[in-house]
């Protein structure tokens, strides 16, 4: 599920914005600066909506913190403010928003505005993705593993399907046994460690010599190694 963090005082808004993306889209919210500079460095969001005019300060600057950051590369960053000069519009995406709505808005707009980024996202992502020696037929949820003899189909489950993606995205970074539960099973649900290992395992057993690609960074979580670049079939 897409997951959204909103950064927003208001209750009205925050129940507007849930009215809108909450039957589609996975969304956490807080309501200041410093939670949600909490929730970014410990998760990953594939999109942001913020207001600017926080209780302890200016949303904008949450752009920079995810500038440098690579689990943020494609997040979609989307500012929501009573702010409605040219100059603060124009500041807004100088520093790396992606779209910025005045309140008040309309909550039809602004699912449509989401739901036509999901579907760029999602076109970006259509390609088969090739790993190795696997093939990832994203609109299929389909992955093959090409052998001497041929290739087979492995029979992953949506769970394992969801953390070979998010290894795959995030090839070379570290994940933590946290990002991991988030990637596979959203905030909704309680997941021990323990059982992210146990899936992590399992995945690695149906990979076979792929598995070995990933490794544990003991004490930390999990990292698949960068040295076979995945690509896109063209």
């Amino acid at each position: 599920m897409f997951k959204i963090l909103l950064i927003e005082d208001t209750k009205e808004c925050q129940d507007l914005v849930v009215h809108a993306l909450g039957d589609f889209c996975d969304i956490m919210i807080v309501s200041d600066l410093k939670s949600a500079r909490s929730q970014i460095e410990t998760r990953s969001f594939d999109m942001l909506i913020f207001d600017l005019n926080l209780p302890d300060g200016d949303g904008v600057s949450l752009l920079s913190l995810v500038e440098t950051d690579v689990r943020y590369k494609y997040c979609f960053k989307l500012i929501l403010s009573t702010r409605q000069s040219i100059e603060d519009k124009l500041v807004g995406f100088q520093v790396g928003a992606d779209e910025y709505m005045t309140k008040p808005f309309d909550w039809r707009e602004l699912r449509a505005r989401v739901e036509a980024k999901i579907k760029r996202q999602y076109k970006n992502y259509g390609a088969p993705i090739v790993f190795g020696s696997l093939v990832i037929d994203v609109a299929s949820h389909k992955v093959i593993l090409n052998v001497k003899n041929g290739s087979e189909s492995l029979n992953l489950t949506p769970t394992e399907y969801r953390i070979l993606i998010g290894f795959v995205k995030r090839q070379g970074t570290i994940l933590s046994r946290d990002e991991l539960i988030d990637i596979a099973w959203g905030d909704s649900v309680h997941v021990t460690d323990r059982s992210v290992d146990l899936h992590v395992s399992s995945l690695r057993r149906k990979l076979s010599s792929m598995g070995k690609q990933i490794r544990t960074v003991y004490g930390v979580g999990y990292i698949l190694d960068s040295a076979t670049a995945a690509r896109k079939v063209d």
